[in-house]
């Protein structure tokens, strides 16, 4: 598909922003980088760097794991009621584990800013 040039005007300051942002994420090419970056706030999605996105692979693998412990967990406390299924230590783990998790999500998503400052 031929491609097309648009031209923006910047100060020294946005395009020192611009350049230290792409460096950051590993991008060689500013021009790619921010070329994804427009493309990724017109369709109102993150722009993300490799590093961010295996993190939050990493953070919904263990949110996954952590629901089928909790689902075994439920479906064995249904099976056996004489027994005290609910282990507290393994509770405490499971919400610190899906804290950590979520405290992951959330510092990568707090970094997508596209609120233009």
């Amino acid at each position: 598909m031929p491609r097309d040039t648009m031209n923006i005007r910047l100060s020294q300051h946005e395009r020192d922003q611009i350049t230290a942002r792409a460096k950051a994420d590993g991008e060689t090419k500013v021009t790619s980088w921010a070329r994804d970056a427009l493309l990724a706030a017109a369709r109102r999605q993150p722009l993300m760097s490799g590093q961010e996105l295996e993190t939050l692979a990493e953070a919904v693998e263990q949110l996954r794991a952590i629901g089928v412990n909790l689902n075994q967990l439920v479906r064995r406390s249904n099976m056996d009621t004489a027994e005290r299924l609910w282990d507290a230590d393994a509770v405490a783990s499971l919400l610190a584990a899906i804290g950590d998790a979520r405290n992951r999500i959330l510092d990568i998503t707090r970094r997508q800013d596209f609120s233009g400052s």
